[in-house]
């Protein structure tokens, strides 16, 4: 099995670091300090990472980037204290990424230099299962790029040869699940809104149950190497433009079937997008 694995891959960059650069871009910006996105390469020197995107598995991967995205991208850092703890003093040494995890990540380079900026790094233990980074944005509290590591123990296989993978994905998939069994009851419940149809047309309200609801503002990337990529913009439908602006929230997907969470008044909802081709002949 090693062998066919070497000769699919031997010699073929990343899908994703691709994709990354192609959203870089799209933004016009790379490490700007006024607008666009920055992409970040997340150190792994464990693994080679001309094993670690192996498509047979990629379920395993999409699974941790749902759970980034659902259950801690919508935390502010009061909920991150309360559920995690104080901060660590320092990155774990036994820490290890799910190696098929992305090696990459994006964030936002929007007033980067400005000194008003509480932009901030921190590293956060899952109980004794693994760690949290997250990289907090302008505001001090948003949460930006995160990633969930594993703690390495003695049944740890590092993934430098093909022939390793069957250990390796099973080494993770054990303590993945365990730390999706910790996150589960140490995070707040969550509402699942199920499948919310949207439309680039005009802004999609969302009933959220006890007089409560959002709007939903759509756009349509329309980019040939990320066909799916779609953003969205979240606001709490409300007549108050204070409550409005401070209730604001971006997301994206790219692909079908994804989904992301958001939070609205101190609860947390789980949406999965679809949307709704415009009539023939619509300007979006």
């Amino acid at each position: 099995m090693g062998s066919k694995i070497q000769n699919a891959f031997r010699g073929r960059p990343p899908a994703s670091l691709k994709r990354a650069a192609d959203i870089v871009r799209w933004s016009g910006f790379l490490c700007s300090p006024v607008s666009g996105e920055v992409v970040g390469f997340i150190d792994s020197p464990r693994d080679d990472l001309n094993v670690s995107e192996w498509s047979k598995f990629q379920p395993l991967a999409a699974e941790y980037k749902e759970l980034i995205a659902v259950r801690i991208k919508p935390l502010k850092l009061a909920d991150v204290t309360a559920i995690f703890g104080p901060k660590l003093s320092q990155p774990p040494e036994d820490r290890t990424l799910p190696w098929l995890a992305p090696r990459w990540y994006t964030g936002s380079a929007v007033a980067c230099d400005d000194p008003a900026s509480k932009r901030h790094v921190d590293f956060l233990a899952s109980g004794n299962i693994g760690s949290l980074e997250i990289h907090h944005q302008f505001d001090g509290v948003t949460p930006g790029p995160c990633m969930c590591y594993l703690r390495m123990d003695d049944q740890f296989v590092p993934l430098k040869v093909y022939d390793n993978v069957p250990q390796r994905l099973a080494w993770d998939q054990a303590k993945f699940a365990k730390l999706e069994e910790w996150l589960a009851a140490q995070l707040p419940p969550l509402t699942n809104l199920g499948v919310v149809e949207v439309s680039t047309a005009k802004p999609t309200r969302i009933d959220l149950g006890a007089g409560a609801a959002c709007m939903v503002t759509t756009r349509d990337i329309q980019m040939a190497s990320v066909p799916d990529w779609i953003s969205f913009v979240l606001a709490k439908d409300t007549l108050n433009p204070a409550e409005k602006e401070n209730s604001l929230q971006h997301k994206s997907v790219d692909r079908p079937g994804q989904s992301f969470g958001f939070s609205m008044d101190g609860k947390f909802y789980r949406l999965t997008p679809k949307l709704l081709t415009p009539p023939q002949g619509t300007n979006q």
